[in-house]
């Protein structure tokens, strides 16, 4: 225990370095651009976003004009080529791999279930939330995290239900690693593709890494970095997830649109609007 502790200790001072070592060897793609900050104040283009969203694909941006695109997101790419080739591979992924598991999943287990596990998915990972809202000195968010974490543990019969907020209006607050470096002022760096995991950028990639270590499943015994039954237990969840999704995901790649910009212009977009965020396929 002690020589976790230690690890524990020694990876946040080392993840912190790293971090803004690399703020420092690349500010250009630090920099969080006046333009696009600027442009985001055009409530016109915000509310079209989001009719466009409800209206059409019921995905972020994915009814948008591409000239509003590309006013708000111009964003460094520098790793195109590799991303897309990384972006085309998930695309058969979804479609040869993820979609089959997805009907069988979805045809053993109704909606709404689904959607209970997805929520005890985020129920266990409060200790992420809790130590991102901390280091973000929001300790009200803190207070809530705590609650909402108690209430729907115990009435909501480990997170199934969202009690906390169906019955006291305590709303989520969803945060992490990539937040909180965005807190401290660290932008977001070049545009990523992960495979499997999608749309992420630098700063967030390496936040990640801090979400995996705040993650309570990580450290389901035996305490080993590859750890199957953790692995296991999180890939489960991942397409649980992935099922309440994937139609969206579909219809992205599928899109008349180059679906590549399509997804970085949304990505970005939601990065904007909401700070860091999951990343999207």
């Amino acid at each position: 225990m002690v020589n976790l502790k230690r690890f524990l200790i020694t990876f946040v001072i080392f993840l912190f370095t790293v971090t803004v070592f690399a703020a420092e060897l690349y500010p250009d793609y630090f920099r969080l651009p006046l333009s696009i900050e600027n442009s985001m104040e055009r409530h016109e283009d915000v509310d079209l976003f989001f009719d466009s969203t409800e209206n059409d694909l019921n995905l972020p941006g994915a009814g948008l004009s591409s000239n509003i695109f590309y006013r708000l997101n111009r964003e460094s790419d520098p790793l195109e080529g590799a991303n897309r080739f990384i972006f085309n591979m998930n695309g058969y992924l979804i479609d040869y791999v993820l979609q089959p598991i997805s009907w069988t999943f979805s045809a053993v287990i109704p909606k709404y279930g689904r959607e209970g596990i997805s929520r005890m998915d985020v129920n266990i990972n409060m200790p992420n939330r809790l130590i991102n809202s901390m280091l973000q000195a929001k300790f009200e968010k803190t207070g809530t995290v705590l609650l909402r974490f108690v209430i729907n543990t115990t009435i909501g019969v480990a997170g199934f239900y969202d009690v906390a907020y169906s019955w006291w209006e305590l709303e989520p607050y969803n945060t992490n690693f990539g937040s909180t470096f965005k807190y401290w002022g660290i932008g977001h760096g070049f545009y990523l593709v992960i495979p499997v995991e999608g749309s992420t950028s630098l700063r967030d990639s390496i936040g990640m890494i801090g979400d995996y270590f705040a993650n309570p499943l990580t450290y389901i015994p035996p305490y080993t970095l590859l750890n199957p039954i953790s692995w296991g237990i999180k890939a489960g969840l991942g397409i649980n997830k992935m099922t309440l999704n994937i139609d969206s995901f579909q219809k992205v790649y599928k899109s008349n649109y180059d679906p590549y910009d399509l997804t970085k212009h949304i990505w970005f977009f939601m990065e904007r609007q909401n700070g860091s965020i999951n990343s999207i396929q």
